[in-house]
């Protein structure tokens, strides 16, 4: 367990990718009416691009092919980075937030913070299996009224020590 974290840089190219393909990810689920989605409320294109961070973050360390658009389809399947949920926020202080809704398995928590108008600061906090985050110890009662679980990044295991634990699907 460890309060360290793994920094990824984002800038360039990819920035830019990122930014186009959240655009484009939005505009989709808006077209396909999935109002379940999180992009597509007010915030919608800013929870976008704070998803899509975190995921390329996840795959550059962990050294993943990823498919930008891979589960994005109609009522497809959660799948984040090749079967390992990346959980964001947009605050560097916050916990790793999971529900009795998320999919199972490897929950990635990592923090995105944009440090300069081309540049975005993902923060890689660690990792833990949903059922591990999903305690008594961590459950909490959000200001709106539903209970969900926060757990802190000193219990995170070190995302290096994910692919000891799972397999790698590419």
């Amino acid at each position: 367990m460890t309060d360290k974290y793994e920094s990824i840089i984002i800038t360039g190219q990819l920035h830019d990718d990122i930014m186009r393909v959240a655009a484009e990810r939005r505009r989709l689920a808006l077209e396909w009416g999935q109002s379940d989605k999180r992009g597509i409320g007010d915030r919608g294109l800013a929870y976008m691009q704070q998803g899509l961070f975190a995921e390329v973050a996840v795959a550059i360390e962990l050294e993943m092919e990823w498919d930008w658009m891979a589960e994005w389809a109609p009522n497809a399947r959660d799948n984040d980075v090749n079967g390992i949920m990346v959980r964001s926020s947009g605050n560097h202080d916050y916990q790793l937030r999971t529900t009795d809704r998320d999919k199972s398995g490897p929950q990635v928590f990592v923090t995105v913070v944009r440090v300069h108008p081309k540049a975005v600061e993902c923060r890689i906090h660690g990792w833990l299996l949903l059922h591990e985050c999903n305690t008594q110890a961590h459950r909490t009662l959000m200001p709106w009224g539903e209970w969900q679980y926060l757990t802190p990044k000193t219990e995170l295991d070190p995302i290096h020590t994910l692919l000891a634990h799972t397999h790698r699907r590419d």
